[in-house]
């Protein structure tokens, strides 16, 4: 291979100009000397150039500038920041204008060094935003502040006088008099003349923006045509881009109109006005009641069918505005849950205090015991047994097996000389009354509780050990039924408790309601379900009133906030799907949230000049308003007394939601 020159491979690969000398050597080495090593390579290479160096490219540049601004930027206060913003905005207006002048006066040269710094410009402009909470409508402010200078109708008067100068003219030298003067905005401007006045400010403003590579002035002035001959005709002046375009925005026409789904014809302004009164009345009534510990819906507190259905709506258009209200009430609702079955953690505590104060009682009782009585008793309680079993109930195996247990415990114990004790009669009473089971080989718990003579013979062991003890095994047995009730409740709310985490592990069981499984989704038809396992054999709930108080606090809230449901049933009771109505809904949420959020819907102009921006934007702020609004009907008694005190008419609208605020029955949520 022979010797090989610099200038020939610069000759040979000029898409690479950018590239140093190595970087270049190196590759073609790569490509097409890959089995000669670099340093003999590089031997016979003949470097008849200079040197080439790396190029700094302009993307390289403005990366590196956008950096070092934004770690400077991070270190400024919020004024500071909103300042250069600002000033952003206003030198975007100067460069424009620079560009504008050279493109008359001035030379290529000077173009191109104008569009680069346009493009440094932006890059700069897009960190400040990008680091400071409201930046671009500061930007906003100081790209239109220069023209706010200018009055309103001074461009439409100014293209006036130049259409109609010659006219003017020719009538002057008709009639002899001096030429007239061109009608001012004052006279006759009227809505096409702002129209056309807008236009002109809107193509102005465009044509004094800079232009980088790919853009142009031409381009700039039509859409600015476009975007300002559209702002007479939406209304949209600087507040009214700050309401379609802010959270606060949505809030300040949310009063205005707010739900055209439910609205009917108005009566007259007195009438209105006065439905105005009534309705903040009511509601502030609503909201002064005592609140309970579960976040519901507007829909759910005011019971209302129309809200719910914009409820549903808005879940489908947009569930992450949602996602935390609903983790709220989820939590809510497993805390609720878990004060009301908190008992459960008692039970063993409970059964031992039960258990201590048996022993206590009965050793109080059975020390004062009056064995000369009780063996008379005894005696004739023994012949009673064998009465008992020549009676017809006890053909049932079960009955005489009972009686035969304790007959032939009562011989046991005497026919060796021993003595029957109240204890051993005590004994005798507990197995009675022990759980039912008939598998039992115990004869005593076999027999039928519900056993005329097992009843008697209970009552008569009691009398026995009463009439022995002078009374005092009476309170040994109700202190131990008391007892017992509280063991119940405990177990009771164990019952409830299981139905949702797992007593062994504590894990939730079932579908969880949060992302990291800690939350229960509790649903009115789960609690409903699980308090029912909470009940006796008779039926009636085992739950401690507390409890039970409680958790049927829970189960209303939820039966409440379940509105939405009970709407969509009937939406779909005559046919259909709950997607269709879901859909239905969805699309009515949208024109609603469009007044909420201060725009009817994203606006037309924007699609037709691209501003898709400030239209996802609106979007945004459109469903975020709605859902809000119906989050917490707080808001709605602050968009209503904001009405109030602007002193506006009312609305057909607004009249018809203030029918319905002060229709809506007055409910708390506990």
């Amino acid at each position: 291979m022979g010797q090989i020159t610099m200038s020939e491979v610069r000759k040979r690969f000029p898409q690479y100009a950018d590239i140093d000398d190595d970087r270049l050597l190196e590759a073609v080495r790569q490509r097409y000397y890959a089995d000669v090593p670099p340093a003999q390579f590089n031997s016979m290479v003949t470097r008849d150039l200079g040197p080439k160096e790396a190029k700094l490219t302009d993307e390289w540049r403005r990366n590196t500038q956008r950096s070092l601004a934004g770690a400077a930027l991070d270190e400024m206060s919020w004024p500071k920041k909103a300042f250069l913003n600002f000033g952003s905005g206003v030198q975007e207006l100067v460069t424009g204008a620079q560009q504008r002048f050279n493109d008359v006066f001035g030379s290529d040269e000077r173009g191109a060094e104008l569009k680069k710094r346009a493009a440094d410009e932006r890059s700069l402009a897009d960190v400040l935003a990008e680091k400071t909470t409201g930046g671009r409508a500061a930007q906003i402010v100081g790209n239109v502040a220069p023209t706010m200078a200018v009055p309103v109708g001074a461009f439409a008067n100014t293209a006036s006088r130049a259409a109609t100068a010659l006219p003017r003219a020719y009538r002057a030298l008709r009639t002899g008099a001096a030429m007239a003067p061109a009608a001012t905005t004052a006279a006759k401007l009227g809505g096409a003349g702002l129209v056309g006045d807008s236009l002109l400010a809107g193509a102005t403003y465009g044509a004094l923006r800079p232009t980088v590579e790919g853009e142009s002035a031409v381009q700039n002035a039509a859409e600015g045509a476009a975007f300002g001959s559209m702002l007479p005709l939406a209304g949209l002046g600087a507040n009214t881009v700050r309401r379609m375009a802010t959270s606060s925005g949505g809030a300040d026409r949310a009063a205005e109109r707010v739900v055209q789904e439910i609205a009917g014809e108005g009566a007259d302004q007195s009438a209105r006005a006065g439905v105005l009164q009534q309705t903040l009345a009511q509601l502030r009534g609503t909201l002064s009641q005592p609140r309970g510990p579960i976040p519901l819906s507007t829909a759910a507190q005011l019971d209302s069918a129309d809200l719910a259905r914009l409820e549903r709506g808005s879940r489908t258009r947009d569930a992450a505005n949602w996602y935390e209200y609903d983790q709220g009430q989820a939590r809510a609702v497993a805390d609720q849950v878990g004060r009301g079955t908190r008992e459960a953690a008692l039970l063993d505590a409970r059964k031992a205090a039960r258990r201590n104060n048996w022993a206590r009682d009965w050793a109080e009782a059975s020390g004062s015991a009056d064995l000369g009585k009780f063996a008379g008793d005894l005696a004739q309680f023994r012949n009673s047994l064998d009465d008992a079993l020549l009676q017809p109930e006890s053909s049932n195996p079960a009955v005489r097996g009972m009686l035969k247990a304790i007959a032939d415990d009562i011989d046991r114990v005497t026919a060796g000389g021993g003595a029957y004790t109240p204890a051993h009669l005590q004994q005798i009473r507990a197995n009675l009354s022990a759980r039912f089971n008939p598998m039992n080989p115990n004869a005593l718990a076999a027999a039928p509780r519900d056993s005329a003579l097992r009843l008697s013979t209970m009552r008569q062991v009691d009398d026995i050990l009463n009439s022995a003890t002078g009374g005092k095994f009476q309170t040994v047995l109700d202190n131990y039924a008391s007892g017992s009730k509280r063991v119940d409740a405990a177990k009771a709310a164990g019952r409830v408790r299981d139905a949702f985490f797992d007593p062994a592990t504590g894990r939730v069981q079932g579908v969880a309601a949060d992302a990291a499984g800690d939350v229960p989704k509790i649903t009115e038809a789960g609690l409903g379900r699980a308090m029912n396992r909470a009940r006796g054999k008779d039926g009636a709930s085992q739950l401690s009133p507390r409890a039970e108080a409680r958790l049927n606090a829970v189960l209303k809230a939820l039966r409440r906030q379940n509105i939405t449901q009970r709407v969509a049933k009937s939406a779909t009771a005559g046919g259909g799907s709950n997607t269709a109505s879901d859909t239905i809904a969805a699309e009515a949420a949208g024109q609603v949230g469009d007044a909420l959020a201060g725009a009817a819907g994203a606006p037309t102009w924007a699609s037709r000049i691209g501003l898709s921006a400030l239209k996802d934007v609106a979007a945004r702020n459109r469903d975020q308003a709605l859902a809000s609004a119906l989050q917490n009907p707080e808001e709605l008694l602050r968009m209503l007394e904001r009405l109030e005190r602007s002193g506006q008419q009312l609305s057909p609208e607004q009249s018809a939601l203030l029918n319905l605020l002060r229709n809506a029955p007055a409910a708390t949520t506990n």
